[in-house]
């Protein structure tokens, strides 16, 4: 795979970095009145003082969901001492990553972004689970991004004609986007670099129903769905 256009962190449009696995660089410290949540309460981001990635409290869950460390804090894959860990959803060799239930290692972002995949235990977020249920097909998929088939891709749902709203899942009907892409490449490439035509939009919306959908999009599609998709769905999305 080519990893030439990837950063080592994850910024967002104004440059500041972010989590990396919600992709948000806001900490919940307040509440809806403005005064300060107790430390219980708070969902703060917290740097590894090994791999240097940033996380906050509840996306990474473990021993940081409910209190930030005093002194250092070291993620999971440090503690173990792994200077680097292949994520078998995506070819990006760093950033946040869990066991899977078959004794590899995946990014928390990629378990939430891929449908078939998610936690065997939400608080704790690992082991990854189902990834035998993810179609051998993803695993052919050339990313727009890398240029390989190393992981497995997800692709932009963008729909044309009455159908706004992206589907859940991958498609293959008339008037589809599905350019390929890895969750990780996606979320840590510079786009400039890249010769992109701007960023890929991928997001944890809140529906009317209280179903959190991920959506995905490519760069072409993303610039254009952006306003929509800001205004469309309930606040507060969470993984």
């Amino acid at each position: 795979p080519d990893l030439r256009f990837l950063r080592k962190e994850i910024l967002d449009e104004s440059g500041e970095q972010c989590c990396e696995i919600c992709f948000s660089a806001f900490a919940e410290l307040v509440d809806d009145l403005g005064n300060p949540l107790p430390p219980e309460y708070r969902n703060e981001l917290v740097y590894c003082s090994g791999c240097d990635i940033l996380v906050h409290q509840g996306c990474y869950g473990g021993n940081i969901r409910d209190a930030v460390p005093e002194g250092d804090w070291w993620c999971q894959a440090c503690c173990l001492s792994l200077t680097q860990v292949q994520c078998v959803l995506c070819p990006v060799p760093h950033g946040p990553v869990k066991p899977t239930d078959d004794g590899r290692w995946a990014h928390i972002a990629c378990m939430h972004f891929i449908a078939e995949t998610e936690a065997g235990n939400v608080v704790l977020q690992e082991p990854v689970v189902n990834i035998k249920d993810v179609p051998e097909e993803r695993f052919r998929m050339e990313c727009i991004v890398c240029r390989s088939t190393s992981g497995a891709c997800v692709q932009c749902e963008h729909m044309t004609g009455s159908r706004k709203r992206p589907s859940k899942f991958v498609t293959k009907g008339k008037g589809c986007c599905n350019r390929p892409f890895h969750v990780g490449c996606a979320a840590y490439i510079d786009p400039k670099k890249a010769g992109m035509p701007g960023r890929f939009y991928m997001d944890a919306k809140q529906l009317a129903n209280d179903e959190i959908h991920h959506v995905k999009l490519c760069p072409v599609h993303a610039k254009r769905n952006y306003a929509e998709l800001e205004s469309s769905y309930a606040p507060n999305p969470t993984l």
